[in-house]
């Protein structure tokens, strides 16, 4: 007598398990994919950004942002930096941008789960130019955000996006991706830890 014709149960479960490996695959590469187009769009948001906040700075600033940093040596009151930073013509948040952007949305990453208008992140220069150093013995280091800034001026970053993060490692040395805008319009991508700190030393 002839074998019947069958699968057994060993090769359905080995059917089956191939399946399920071609189908994680295809759903990472899609991801993936999907991903990437969502960060190209970004990038090209940063961009548009970039170019309104070279336009809105050209219009409100009352001093040139680049020479008068070089003599800068800090300021203790947070309204007094407050008044500096406008007096170079920064906006005090991206809102105020909108008037120069063909779209509003523009402000906004298209992954953010945010309800804010505005998902990307604005590092406003009052928040870092506080009067040196840190620490004692800190003056022209790594440490003093003032010496940075002077070194790195329009290389400064100046937006950010952290929407599209694929968080890994212990909490401490997490992984984070960053699209960031820098004061010249550059648009760059950096991965750092958590234990990259402080934090606008990170993005630098």
């Amino acid at each position: 007598m002839g074998r019947k014709a069958g699968w057994t149960l060993i090769e359905v479960l080995v059917v089956i398990a191939i399946i399920l490996v071609l189908a994680a695959l295809i759903y990472a590469i899609g991801v993936f994919a999907v991903d990437r187009a969502h960060q190209a769009r970004c990038i090209t948001n940063l961009r548009q950004i970039g170019i309104a906040f070279s336009q809105y700075m050209e219009d409100y600033k009352r001093g040139d942002w680049e020479t008068e940093v070089e003599s800068y040596t800090g300021i203790e009151d947070p309204q007094e930096r407050h008044r500096l930073v406008a007096h170079w013509g920064f906006p005090r948040t991206l809102d105020q941008l909108s008037g120069y952007l063909k779209d509003k949305r523009l402000l906004r990453c298209p992954v953010s789960r945010s309800q804010s208008d505005v998902s990307y992140g604005y590092t406003y220069p009052a928040l870092l130019i506080r009067m040196p150093p840190y620490r004692t013995g800190q003056i022209n280091t790594w440490e003093d955000p003032i010496w940075v800034l002077k070194q790195r001026k329009w290389d400064y970053p100046i937006v950010s996006d952290t929407n599209h993060n694929a968080w890994s490692g212990s909490s401490h040395d997490a992984k984070i991706h960053f699209l960031i805008l820098r004061m010249d319009g550059r648009v760059d991508r950096k991965t750092v830890t958590l234990s990259d700190l402080p934090f606008w030393r990170m993005l630098l």
